[in-house]
């Protein structure tokens, strides 16, 4: 993919994605495509393929707080527009229209092995989202949307001795350990750094609050 097809994608994510959930807003999925483009880099997979998805992988949402909606749902209409905006886009091969939208439902369910190179380096770049310093910026922005405090007021405020909860703490609690849900090794590595930073917040919280 050259610079102007990029440029005109990226262009095209910061005016359409929808504004009601600021925690999934044209920064994260901005943030997602640099990863994904980080480890496409290292692992091989197609630009033309990952990019798009990265960008549009969240085009279509809605607050975490709406009861009528899910991930599922978010990723399937969001490659359903993808498909729609890439094939408005002369110059783009709409032989690989598919292959993003692909990619995108490959964000969301569980772990599928059998999904293309372009799914995994793209469901990788959007899960390294889910740890380190943008995950606890992007855990509070949900918590005041959706009015959930930061953590149960009892013996085990941070989660280590029960299941995940309301709490913000709890949800972060989640996140620890993620190099391990990661498909490729360089998104592996690049979660484990940030995994240390997710674990220092965690030790400083806790002796703030102790």
């Amino acid at each position: 993919m050259n610079h102007q097809q990029r440029s005109k994608l990226i262009e095209i994510a910061k005016k359409g994605i929808i504004k009601n959930d600021p925690a999934h807003d044209f920064i994260h999925a901005l943030q997602v495509m640099k990863n994904a483009e980080k480890i496409a880099r290292e692992e091989g997979g197609d630009l033309d393929i990952v990019i798009p998805a990265a960008l549009f992988h969240n085009f279509i949402d809605k607050p975490k707080n709406d009861h009528n909606w899910s991930n599922f749902k978010s990723k399937t209409e969001s490659a359903k527009k993808a498909g729609e905006i890439l094939s408005n886009i002369p110059e783009f091969s709409k032989g690989k229209i598919e292959a993003v939208k692909s990619a995108i439902m490959a964000c969301t369910g569980s772990r599928n092995d059998s999904i293309s190179l372009e799914g995994k380096i793209a469901r990788d770049a959007d899960d390294l989202e889910a740890t380190g310093a943008m995950i606890i910026a992007r855990a509070f922005i949900s918590a005041g949307v959706m009015k959930r405090p930061i953590c149960k007021l009892d013996d085990d405020p941070f989660c280590k001795n029960r299941k995940e909860g309301f709490y913000t703490l709890d949800y972060l609690a989640t996140r620890l350990g993620f190099e391990d849900k990661m498909y490729t090794k360089t998104a592996s590595e690049m979660a484990k750094k940030r995994n240390i930073f997710l674990r220092k917040f965690f030790e400083e919280l806790e002796t703030e609050m102790h």
